[in-house]
């Protein structure tokens, strides 16, 4: 028989799983837990039977074994779903948005947690395939946050949101104070890749204006957040247009 993990998630986790949610990333509460059991039976070796009431057992084996002692348990905590789920998520639309830019290049979190890129040359509109709202070029030195978004998510097939948080003390604050900008991205999955349709450069300075009456405290340590929907930046012309870029 295979080696067994069981993972429990813990009351005082479920911010961080709802942090999650909210950011439109994940689904639901099991969607985020289905994956952090993914990612630890990956690294287990092991494969997913079972999960229930918020606990998952995984084994290589096709019966369901008794119970794991939790001193033999792992503990999928705040840090892990922070850190490990939401970033196998995400980190492929942002490696996938910098890479046809040219002179725009990843920062890892361990730089700046608060910015995904950087320009490290002058970037403008022959640098790659995106459009531009409110500039015309990065200078030298521009800080870029990238956010991204599903087409459409949900079983209405609504357009995707993208999440933006740390208005006053936080993220976009850090960015908007900076001069910063956002790379927008929008993405579809593909056979259970994620194949972006379209890429938009946005100053934070402009994003705080097109959010103006949809912030909310968050009541979490992202503080003051706000959601916008894809179709208020672009439109279904210029998702076709895109690949003409």
């Amino acid at each position: 028989m295979g080696e067994r993990i069981t993972v429990r998630v813990h009351d005082d986790d479920l911010d961080a799983i709802d942090a999650l949610v909210d950011d439109d990333e994940f689904r639901n509460r099991s969607h985020v837990v289905r994956t952090a059991v993914d990612l630890l039976v990956k690294r287990h070796r092991s494969r997913v039977i079972t999960t229930d009431g918020g606990e998952a057992t995984g084994s290589d084996d096709d019966r369901l074994t008794p119970p794991v002692p939790p001193s033999e348990q792992t503990r999928v905590d705040a840090d892990d779903l922070g850190s490990r789920v939401l970033k196998r998520e995400r980190e492929d639309v942002e490696f996938l948005a910098v890479a046809p830019i040219d002179g725009l290049h990843h920062v890892p979190d361990d730089a700046d947690v608060h910015v995904d890129a950087v320009a490290t040359s002058l970037v403008d509109a022959d640098s790659g395939p995106v459009f531009w709202a409110g500039a015309c070029l990065l200078e030298r030195g521009t800080l870029v946050e990238i956010k991204a978004c599903a087409i459409e998510t949900g079983a209405a097939q609504s357009p995707g949101r993208w999440f933006f948080k740390g208005r006053d003390s936080g993220q976009h604050s850090y960015l908007k104070e900076r001069d910063g900008i956002y790379l927008l991205a929008v993405y579809r999955e593909v056979r259970d890749q994620r194949e972006l349709v379209a890429l938009i450069f946005v100053p934070a300075v402009r994003i705080g204006d097109l959010l103006e009456g949809r912030w909310y405290d968050s009541g979490r340590r992202e503080g003051v957040v706000g959601k916008l929907r894809w179709t208020h930046v672009l439109d279904e012309d210029d998702l076709d247009a895109w690949g003409e870029l």
